[in-house]
């Protein structure tokens, strides 16, 4: 879009039982910090990740429905104020 970095907006995790391969699935949305240049082609990205059940990044069992989710480190909350 503008060459500036797009907004992080959402996370949208889900896990899928029957696809081991896949267990962990997100799906992560980011748009352009300018509102009126939506319609622009690159101003608004989807990306889908999935990670096989086993993995570094997230425990084996999903979080159970109605779970709070985890405080962030001091790393991540450092990480995430400076954006």
């Amino acid at each position: 879009a503008s060459g500036e970095p797009l907004r992080f907006v959402a996370q949208v995790y889900a896990a899928a039982s029957d696809e081991p391969h896949a267990f962990h699935r997100s799906i992560l949305l980011f748009l352009s910090p300018h509102g009126p240049s939506l319609s622009r082609p690159g101003a608004v990205r989807a990306f889908r990740c999935q990670l096989p059940r086993d993995n570094s990044h997230y425990p084996h069992e999903p979080p159970e429905e109605g779970d709070a989710p985890r405080a962030l480190t001091l790393a991540e909350a450092r990480l995430a104020s400076a954006r």
